[in-house]
């Protein structure tokens, strides 16, 4: 399992290079816009100006460069896999289906590990650019951002298999279900929003707006709903990522016929 982990890393190498420089690049923008604050002219602006700023980028920072780094390390070789016929060789090798997935899904743990540490490294960094005070749920927000990074990624890997390294099917079909989802997610909170108002007594005005003492209620129930998901982050996001990836590693392995068609 080793050489196909090595495997793996070869071919992801230039992916991963190029990606590692836009994250430089990326970082240093963020250190020389704190030296601008400090002895440049973004520090010449309107103090209040200056203390958003600061306060927007303690959070873009940690959490921009995160998706930059996962995305850049956690890569996809389904489709040379395929194209090159890997598996004619990997099937002469002593490995089953599981060893063959399980090297690739092992490769992007060990990344997803690494990069979460830098990431780790890069709040804290943040915390010092930015002086803002250290929040424990970010770690988990961070590590969230890589869970959706190795969702999609195994959507990916999974469809490419199913579809034997046809991409433009996989595409499709990943397409329709990331609309299918973004039109059900806003259809449902849409539904979830008119009830919500509904169930209170409230009323839709001639030009059909709500009340706003209707819209004050909601935003308080929504901060109470935001505060709940962030203290639950600890346990929330491991589990999601664990149970998705034994999930996505099964039916990888069961789409993975060991024979050339």
């Amino acid at each position: 399992m080793k050489g196909i982990m090595f495997k793996e890393f070869f071919l992801s190498k230039k992916f991963t290079v190029f990606g590692l420089a836009t994250y430089l690049i990326a970082f240093t923008m963020f250190v020389l816009v704190k030296l601008s604050i400090l002895y440049g002219n973004i520090g010449k602006l309107p103090p209040k100006t200056v203390a958003t700023a600061e306060s927007v980028l303690y959070y873009v920072m940690p959490l921009s460069l995160a998706l930059v780094l996962y995305v850049s390390v956690m890569t996809n070789n389904t489709k040379h896999d395929i194209t090159s016929k890997w598996n004619r060789y990997a099937y002469t090798l002593p490995l089953s289906e599981k060893q063959i997935i399980g090297a690739s899904y092992l490769y992007n743990a060990v990344g997803f590990c690494a990069v979460t540490i830098i990431n780790f490294i890069v709040y804290f960094i943040a915390l010092a650019l930015y002086g803002d005070k250290f929040d424990y749920r970010m770690l988990f927000i961070i590590m969230g951002i890589g869970a959706l990074c190795f969702v999609v990624l195994g959507l990916n890997k999974l469809f490419m298999l199913i579809f034997k390294g046809n991409t433009s099917r996989s595409r499709t079909v990943l397409c329709c279900i990331y609309m299918g989802l973004y039109f059900g997610i806003g259809l449902g909170v849409g539904q979830y929003i008119t009830h919500f108002f509904e169930s209170r007594g409230y009323e839709l005005d001639d030009q059909d707006n709500w009340p706003p003492e209707a819209s004050a209620e909601f935003e308080k129930h929504i901060a109470k709903i935001v505060e709940t998901v962030k203290d639950n982050l600890w346990w929330s996001v491991p589990i999601i990522l664990i149970t998705l990836g034994v999930i996505f590693f099964t039916l990888s392995v069961k789409a993975l016929k060991r024979r050339e068609n």
